[in-house]
């Protein structure tokens, strides 16, 4: 069986190797050997890996080197020659593929890749049927190789989870898996780079799942679910792929999985597929994981990519390749692969494509790449490409030949070059300048974008939303990284991974006496009521406020539990009745109105618990203070899960790292709509901003950030805030909040900070706000610093703050219609976590006013702190009041 004959997927190599062998001649030199199977193998593949280091540039010390590691690491490990256990590495079923991976950027030269599985005489007899023994051993002896940086851990997780146990591979004995007449179940990737080897391990699950009756689709998520610690890491990708993968069916063409061979933390993860239909509306899906993930990174890569599709003129539909190298082999179909790649850090997956070409006429396929390769500014390799392979095959006839390759690969992804922290040929910050650049119709089409991505949580939601754990957020995430990563290096762009609880109330009732409180609403983060059905109870009047355990009666056992608002959070209240017994707990106003709160961070004491008015609580209490009985049901259907998503930060590179000017806004919905106004206004005005002020340099360092989990109540500014260091705290200089900028009936507010009660700073940066309203002839009225957003935390922890909105769920007033116009006795924003906050729910004059102010805070700052107070190493937060909200809920 000769290398290079028809039926190899080996991928040539594309620079003319140098007319010399020396480096292949001293490695022979040094080869003392009487194995017969290694000599053939050597013979067969050392010249052909001597080619692929040559034409790929590497030093004579290098060719020397890695062929060296080749001839005494993996000739050993390939077994009886010619090969009888069927790998599923290449098409041929043979246990290595050469390639060579070219680079826009990187590496200086070409990366010559090996792929390679390990056999020996027992792989695929009765004693090692699956070669799970030759793996192991393989697996011994790189750890005895002692490759910088080669760590185990990861491998040895999956070969756990996704490889037979003894036992399982007796259940098969007899009999190959059905997807395939291969019985491989790992192989592994080697990267040799000039100073450096990196490997890759790979999984292919299909045995596993045949054996268990586990779906591929399951396997995954429990791979996933398993890395723990690593799991904030994938959180925000994984969820984006598997919900593309469970659409499309894609599991069940599952092909196999890899990672890094690396410390956890850094490695990758990959899953491997294949689609039989080659057509270029599959290669479209593909890229974008069904219209998912859109993006001008993507949507460039997918250009070139259908330039390289174009170049290849190939054929659309199923196409008939030869399996192996022997001419009576079945004919069967070469498909398109792909892989999704997941990153540490990124919101998305980075998808891979491969096209198929075994089949197509080697010569026209050369000349293709070629021509795709000089286009992308890659001319020196492509113009070498045809004699390369030529050099490569010498008794091949290019013209006659088509199988000299099988898959030619495509990725796709930004890179930036060196950077000047602050570009010379940049103007500094002009207030004036960055606000004419402000357009409303540049914000609607921000919006517009928006509610597009919102309709991806359609199919789980049942409407557009872009609620934590849905695709629409994630499609979010992935269109303001994207965004802000296209903007070169002007920035530095991290994401921030943290867990987040998140719960959802399915259906809920309260019934006291014969009576159903219209006002009785389930809080925020409730469980449900035991085994989520009805609980029954006699209502029992708790003292005080029930902050205290002392206030809880000793015969609350069974019953549901009255407890008046106020003093402590009805978090506590609720834990305080479940440690007393009680099966449910009714929280009544102690002021006006209806109650609508969350009861905060989850503990394994809270009961179910509702909220009622203080008019549907008064005759109750007054029969339990006659000493009546009152029976009462409570029921509630619902989840609270911990979830990971992801905040996303960008800093300036250029201007004074230790004085940074800082604003926000959320990129979460509730999962009641798709949150255009609340707050896709306030996070597209901020992205919009970060793209217009890369026209310019800046004295002090800008920081913007879009929080996860605002609606859950804060928590990805409440977790920022958390970890920061105290040298980190310090080099904030004021933290902005933006939510809410555009509400239809709006009424321009400013948050009442003052420096008596809040950070030293907070007022000065007020009175900036009512300053520019004052200077542009625009009423405008303060609203309380309570809690509501994401400025919670910042202050709390001594970092001025404020902001500016339009108004939510509070009713315009009849001077407030004199001073904005709008409508009396109507909520700023009718629409306020519903369905209905759409595009049509913006105000467009309130919000290009409002962002031509978050304009100006900007550039006020970013240009000087002249006359804002200095941060001290100790601000004192004590005088300030505990918030009734946290978020937009209530929290006591």
């Amino acid at each position: 069986m000769d290398f290079g004959s028809c039926g190899t997927s080996i991928l040539p190599a594309y620079k003319p190797a140098p007319p010399t062998n020396l480096p292949l001649d001293a490695v022979n030199k040094e080869i003392i050997t009487q194995d017969s199977d290694q000599e053939a193998w050597w013979e067969k593949t050392g010249p052909l890996l001597a080619k692929v280091l040559a034409s790929a540039r590497y030093s004579p010390a290098q060719q020397i080197k890695y062929l060296t590691f080749y001839r005494n690491t993996f000739i050993p490990r390939l077994g009886p020659y010619p090969h009888r256990f069927r790998c599923a590495i290449s098409l041929g079923g043979l246990p290595l593929e050469f390639s060579v991976n070219y680079q826009q950027h990187g590496s200086p030269h070409p990366v010559a890749r090996i792929g390679f599985e390990p056999l020996s005489p027992l792989s695929g007899t009765e004693r090692d049927p699956y070669n799970r023994l030759t793996m192991q051993e393989f697996v011994g002896e790189l750890e005895r190789l002692q490759i910088p940086g080669f760590d185990t851990r990861l491998l040895e997780r999956f070969w756990a989870l996704h490889a037979l146990t003894p036992d399982e591979q007796d259940s098969l004995k007899g009999a190959a898996p059905e997807y395939s007449d291969r019985r491989s179940q790992g192989m592994f990737g080697f990267d040799v780079r000039d100073d450096a080897i990196s490997v890759k391990g790979y999984t292919l699950p299909m045995p596993k799942c045949q054996v268990t009756g586990q779906s591929v689709a399951s396997l995954h998520r429990e791979s996933i679910r398993q890395l723990g610690s690593m799991l904030d890491y994938y959180s925000a990708a994984f969820p984006l792929m598997d919900a593309y993968m469970e659409e499309t069916g894609g599991y069940e063409r599952s092909a196999f999985f890899s990672w890094d061979c690396t410390a956890p933390a850094q490695s990758r993860l990959k899953f491997y597929g294949y689609e039989i239909e080659v057509t270029w509306a599959k290669m479209e899906e593909l890229w974008t994981l069904g219209g998912r993930v859109q993006s001008p990174t993507r949507a460039r890569g997918l250009e070139y990519l259908q330039e390289l599709w174009e170049v290849m003129e190939l054929p659309s539909g199923p196409r008939p390749v030869t399996e192996d190298f022997n001419a009576g082999a079945t004919p069967r179909r070469t498909p398109i692969v792909y892989n999704h790649e997941i990153r540490a850090g990124d919101p998305v997956p980075i998808t891979k494509l491969y096209l198929p070409v075994h089949g197509e006429n080697d010569g026209r396929v050369v000349r293709a790449v070629a021509r795709f390769l000089q286009r992308i500014g890659l001319e020196e390799y492509g113009a070498g490409l045809e004699q390369t392979v030529e050099d490569f095959y010498p008794e091949r006839d290019l013209g006659k030949t088509s199988c000299l390759t099988s898959w030619i690969s495509f990725a796709y992804s930004e890179k930036t070059g060196t950077h000047d922290p602050i570009a010379a040929d940049k103007p500094l910050i002009s207030s004036p300048l960055l606000q004419e650049q402000v357009k409303a119709e540049n914000l609607l089409h921000r919006a517009r974008q928006l509610y597009k991505i919102a309709e991806l949580g359609q199919e789980e939601y049942n409407h557009p939303t872009r609620v934590i754990g849905s695709k629409g957020h994630l499609g979010t995430l992935d269109y303001i990284y994207s965004t802000l990563t296209d903007l070169g290096d002007y920035y530095t762009v991290s994401n921030q991974s943290f867990p987040a609880v998140t719960g959802n109330v399915f259906e809920s009732r309260l019934v006291l006496g014969h009576t159903v409180p219209e006002s009785a609403t389930a809080m925020g983060l409730t469980p449900p009521t035991k085994h989520k059905e009805p609980v029954y109870g006699q209502l029992v009047a708790v003292a005080n406020h029930g902050c205290e355990a002392s206030d809880y009666p000793s015969d609350l056992a069974g019953a549901v539990a009255l407890i008046s608002r106020g003093t402590c959070p009805f978090g506590t209240k609720s834990d305080l009745a479940g440690r007393a017994g009680a099966v449910a707990a009714v929280v009544y106003n102690n002021e006006q109105g209806d109650l609508s709160g969350t009861l905060g961070t989850p503990t394994p004491d809270h009961v179910s618990t509702f909220g009622i008015s203080d008019t549907d609580a008064a005759p109750f209490l007054e029969k339990l203070h006659r000493g009546e009985k009152v029976d009462a049901i409570a029921y509630i259907d619902a989840i609270v899960e911990t979830i990971h998503t992801t905040n996303i930060i960008a800093q300036t590179t250029g201007g004074d790292p230790d004085n940074c000017v800082m604003l926000g806004g959320h990129s979460d919905s509730v999962g009641e709509g798709p949150g255009i106004n609340d707050d896709g206004s306030g996070s597209l005005t901020l992205l919009e901003l970060a793209t217009l002020l890369t026209q310019y340099s800046v004295n002090n360092c800008v920081r913007f950030a879009w929080w996860a989990a605002e609606e859950e109540g804060l928590l990805g500014s409440d977790y920022y805030v958390s970890v920061l260091t105290p040298a980190e705290n310090q080099k904030i200089r004021l933290f902005m909040d933006y939510d809410m900028l555009a509400s239809p009936n709006f009424a321009y507010q400013v948050y009442n900070a003052t420096n008596a009660v809040n950070p030293v700073g907070s007022e000065e940066l007020r009175d900036l706000y009512t300053e520019f309203y004052d200077d542009h002839g625009l009423n405008y009225t303060f609203i309380p610093f309570d809690g509501r957003s994401d400025y919670d935390a910042f202050i709390r922890h001594g970092i001025p703050g404020g902001g500016i909105a339009t108004g939510a769920e509070g009713v315009k007033t009849v001077e407030e219609q004199a001073m904005f116009g709008g409508v009396t006795g109507e909520w700023y924003d009718p629409c306020y976590h519903q369905l209905c906050d759409t595009v049509a729910n913006l105000n467009l004059t309130a919000w290009e006013w409002n962002t031509k102010l978050v304009a100006h805070s900007i550039a006020t700052y970013a240009k000087s702190f002249d006359g804002f107070p200095e941060r001290t190493e100790e601000t004192s937060v004590s005088s300030m009041e505990e918030p009734k909200y946290h978020g937009p809920s209530l929290r006591q």
